[in-house]
């Protein structure tokens, strides 16, 4: 476990690497994929199943009704997300990630813009220059419809379809201890682009902030309490 004092801002950087990242034992001895002795799993195998059983009830009710954020340009929420689809996107046009907002275990699912299944390869059509002055003619002539067909016919990749694009991954952080939440927010401020989930556990308010840096190229994600030494977490990422 990983108790950090108040004031704490925890900067996550996400760099590409194989493995995952264990904030729970960090001990030479036991490294983040090396298999767990007495259950015989992985220990990201082992952090997913009590990631699952800590947040199974997370759909629960939380007490009391958190006031609207400040500002026009808001999205917000009284409940984590429940899918993919209600989660808060933040990104930098090459990294991404979508942030559930989730009490006791927070999800936060990962892209790289050059995940992709396959391989590698040039995809250029051969047909593409010779046919360029062709269409140019047709566009010009007000022949759209040939132009369109031309097109089709020799500027397209070869092959057309492409490999699926891949997620980079899930970081998952287990926060112990919090329980009888209430007044919980979830938004996403469209002027700066921060991602936040706000929420009273007990009588200390925990605030998580999630954003995305275009010129240090991160995904960073800021953890605060307003009582000292309130902030403790696990951390896992897994793909």
């Amino acid at each position: 476990m990983t108790v950090l004092p108040f004031p704490l801002t925890l900067m996550l950087s996400f760099l590409l690497a194989a493995g995952g990242v264990w904030a729970e034992d960090q001990s030479p001895a036991r490294k983040p994929d090396a298999p767990d002795a007495m259950e015989g799993r992985t220990m990201a195998e082992a952090f997913a199943e009590k990631f699952s059983r800590i947040t199974a009830d997370e759909g629960v009710p939380f007490a009391g009704k958190a006031a609207p954020p400040e500002g026009g340009l808001t999205l917000w929420y009284r409940q984590p997300a429940r899918a993919w689809e209600e989660a808060l996107p933040v990104g930098n046009g090459r990294l991404g990630a979508m942030v559930f907002g989730q009490v006791r275990g927070e999800r936060i699912q990962l892209n790289e813009e050059t995940v992709w299944d396959g391989y590698p390869r040039d995809t250029t059509n051969p047909k593409a220059l010779e046919a360029l002055p062709e269409m140019r003619r047709l566009l010009f002539a007000g022949k759209n419809e040939e132009a369109t067909q031309l097109a089709r016919a020799t500027m397209l990749a070869v092959p057309e379809r492409i490999h699926s694009y891949q997620s980079l991954g899930d970081l998952r952080l287990i926060l112990p201890g919090h329980a009888k939440i209430a007044d919980y927010r979830r938004t996403l401020d469209l002027d700066t682009g921060i991602a936040s989930v706000s929420y009273l556990a007990g009588e200390i308010r925990h605030v998580r902030e999630v954003f995305a840096s275009a010129p240090a190229q991160v995904i960073a994600v800021r953890l605060t309490a307003d009582r000292p030494a309130s902030v403790s977490f696990e951390a896992a990422f897994t793909r």
